[in-house]
């Protein structure tokens, strides 16, 4: 019996989280592999089998959580349908499942490094933070690291840096005396012309005015 493994043809694009090529992979597939095992069912069966073995291997390697199944149970389960097209269906379901647990561990890994980027945000907001340097903190490229970060957290990340400047400014003009230049320097702006501009756009008014109504109130 010939192997036909699964990588060229639909496994790659599991991993890739293509739904449509997927499905029109699995097909192209399930067509070679009836042409190979000649109408035997057992045969089928087999080659069904040692494919979803290999891919339980295959993600293994990368680090992939994957529900361990029994050899003999996968066969037991095609023996038990009446021709190759069921047959096909269920062992499809097993992929189906493996599809479904690289989804989420997409998105776990994901909801991993958007925390990170932030954390590392939170901690070195009073540096002079850059696209580039919160892209190596993650290990991605800058340009797919500023679309990611805009996607994971509703804003972009200098939107985002600015989010948690102000809010320590904010902190930091009702808890103590310091200037507005002061306050503007020790949460990172490179200016107060900046600071200035971006807190009347957040807040609708100046710091100051600010500083003086919650004070007031």
């Amino acid at each position: 019996m010939n192997f036909i493994s699964p990588a060229p043809c639909f496994v790659n694009w599991m991993i890739r989280q293509d739904e449509a090529r997927y499905n029109k992979q699995y097909l192209i597939y399930k067509r070679k592999l009836a042409i190979v095992s000649e109408g035997n069912r057992q045969d089928a069966g087999f080659y069904f089998c040692t494919d979803i073995k290999e891919c339980e291997k295959r993600f293994d390697t990368m680090g992939i959580a994957l529900p361990e199944v029994d050899m003999l149970e996968l066969l037991e389960h095609g023996r038990k349908e009446r021709d190759f097209s069921r047959m096909s269906q269920r062992y499809k379901e097993y992929f189906d499942l493996y599809y479904g647990c690289i989804r989420n561990s997409v998105i776990s890994n994901e909801r991993k490094d958007i925390e990170k980027a932030k954390q590392y945000i939170q901690d070195h907001y009073k540096e002079n933070l850059s696209l580039e340097i919160l892209a190596d903190v993650v290990h991605m490229n800058p340009f797919y690291f500023s679309s990611y970060f805009k996607k994971n957290a509703n804003m972009n990340f200098k939107e985002y840096i600015n989010k948690v400047r102000l809010e320590q400014a904010v902190s930091l003009l009702l808890s103590t005396d310091r200037t507005i230049n002061e306050i503007a320097a020790e949460v990172g702006f490179r200016d107060v012309r900046s600071f200035l501009k971006i807190f009347q756009k957040y807040h609708g008014e100046t710091p100051g005015s600010y500083r003086k109504k919650i004070i007031k109130s």
